[in-house]
């Protein structure tokens, strides 16, 4: 990815769909019971 790119766009669109979906499964993950992760 160019330096120009990421300066005028930030990160890389396949590192925002990562965080996309961290975010996604972080949410998911609230209000659950914490022994579900155990």
């Amino acid at each position: 990815m160019p330096r120009e790119d990421y300066v005028k766009f930030g990160r890389s669109e396949m590192l925002r769909t990562v965080t996309a979906g961290e975010l996604l499964k972080v949410t998911g993950m609230i209000g659950q019971p914490l022994s579900n992760y155990q």
